[in-house]
């Protein structure tokens, strides 16, 4: 069995802001032509740099973070080159989006290999897969699947306990908002929560019931 040892931190470098904003401009559905040639034949290298820095496979095993403002290139510059890089070694990963405009530009470079059918989206976008964790969950199964969501971060807080309290909280409204889902015949999602926040009436239809549900359990 190999071990892939941890690499100890390094800073790879600055990329020229100039040549990423052309590469990032000239990005639509693939990676520009010069982010294609730049990238190397060295089976163990992942990324090169124009300044000589490489990050490798091992490199890229561990935490890579990159650090750019809004347009300075990321995207162009290093996730679409590393996902070409490893789809042309026949790997394949996850990818998450927030921003939900990734999809179209990793099947561009997958095509390039003859692999866009191995890119699978999940997600709300036309086209994706969709997924919904919580349709069918009970409370005890979605209290599982949330909170290593919202509170994975602060496993070590000092305030974990008011932050739990805070959870208990929102899972009594999940509760509401699923019975009330439940009643309307359609499936609970992670969305219901924040429309819960963002609609006053729908707050209000909660609210509502909730009352109903103290004063009657058959409410429930």
């Amino acid at each position: 069995m190999t071990t892939l040892a941890r690499t100890t931190p390094r800073p790879i470098g600055f990329i020229d802001h100039a040549v990423a904003r052309a590469a990032s401009q000239a990005q639509v559905t693939q990676p520009s032509p010069k982010v294609q040639t730049t990238q190397p034949e060295n089976p163990d290298t992942l990324l090169h740099f124009d300044g000589g820095e490489t990050v490798s496979f091992l490199d890229g095993s561990h935490n890579l973070m990159v650090l750019g403002t809004t347009g300075s290139g990321k995207t162009a510059s290093v996730l679409l080159p590393a996902f070409d890089r490893l789809c042309r070694a026949g790997y394949g990963g996850i990818a998450v989006d927030s921003k939900g405009s990734l999809g179209p530009l990793l099947r561009a470079v997958a095509r390039r290999y003859g692999r866009e059918a191995d890119v699978v989206e999940i997600g709300p976008y036309a086209g994706a897969v969709r997924l919904n964790l919580l349709a069918g969950r009970t409370r005890a199964e979605a209290a599982a699947i949330l909170e290593p969501l919202l509170l994975g971060y602060c496993a070590h807080d000092t305030d974990r306990y008011w932050r739990m309290t805070g959870f208990e909280q929102f899972m009594d409204g999940y509760g509401i908002a699923d019975a009330l889902c439940r009643r309307a015949g359609v499936p609970m999602a992670l969305h219901v929560p924040a429309r819960m926040l963002a609609e006053r009436e729908y707050a209000l239809a909660c609210f509502v019931h909730f009352k109903k549900c103290a004063s009657s359990p058959a409410e429930r």
